[in-house]
């Protein structure tokens, strides 16, 4: 609290808010507004109507909250059952966090991990706070995809009176990320919908395996 020598009545204050502004009053009370999240020192110099002065500064005398929410997952298409990944790149001082996965179920750790059970699009919502209960919210609308892989093909053709046999194979996979195929003779392709060369009498069994986005395999097999 600022006095006077008891004589001389204060005229004049002289704010210097460590946020590169100043502000002059003649009277009480005396206001500003940081628009930035950091903490500042502040000096004040007064002037009396004598015009001697006094002066004093304190360092880190305001601390100014400003939160930011911000996350992001690698695994935005998964499976059910498989882990998902979340990364929190909040920035604030001593924040606190808590979680809506979208499916009812919530978390309060940092960067958590979660299974979802159910096929469809979720809602991810993460809300922040700090140590001056400031706070701030991000959520992205369908942002987690949880779906089943389901591997399937088709030949042209399975038998043929001599070689070479040439079979169109037509992938109908759904929710997959990567096609492997094994056509049976020791050859294989990681092209959509091969066509492939039998060039010696045989039985062959042909294998597709699909890699859903959550890296699971699904393989299906069929004679040829």
């Amino acid at each position: 609290m600022t006095s006077t020598d008891g004589t001389h009545a204060i005229k004049n204050w002289q704010w210097n808010f460590g946020d590169n502004t100043s502000q002059q009053s003649t009277a009480p009370p005396f206001a500003h507004a940081y628009t930035k999240g950091g903490t500042y020192n502040v000096q004040l110099k007064v002037t009396d109507a004598a015009g001697c002065s006094d002066s004093i500064s304190k360092t880190n005398a305001i601390a100014i909250g400003d939160p930011k929410a911000d996350f992001y997952s690698p695994d935005t298409a998964s499976c059910n059952n498989q882990i998902v990944r979340f990364v929190n790149n909040s920035s604030g001082n001593a924040l606190n966090y808590f979680w809506r996965m979208g499916d009812g179920t919530d978390s309060y750790d940092q960067s958590p991990v979660h299974s979802y059970q159910g096929v469809g699009a979720y809602d991810v919502e993460l809300r922040i706070w700090d140590a001056y209960g400031c706070r701030d919210s991000m959520m992205v609308g369908e942002y987690i995809h949880i779906d089943q892989p389901k591997v399937g093909y088709t030949l042209s053709d399975s038998t043929g009176t001599c070689p070479p046999l040439i079979v169109q194979f037509t992938n109908h996979s759904v929710y997959y990320k990567q096609v492997d195929w094994d056509f049976g003779d020791g050859t294989g392709a990681q092209i959509e919908n091969p066509v492939h060369y039998y060039n010696y009498p045989a039985l062959y069994y042909a294998r597709l395996v699909i890699t859903s986005p959550a890296a699971v395999q699904i393989p299906s097999y069929v004679k040829s």
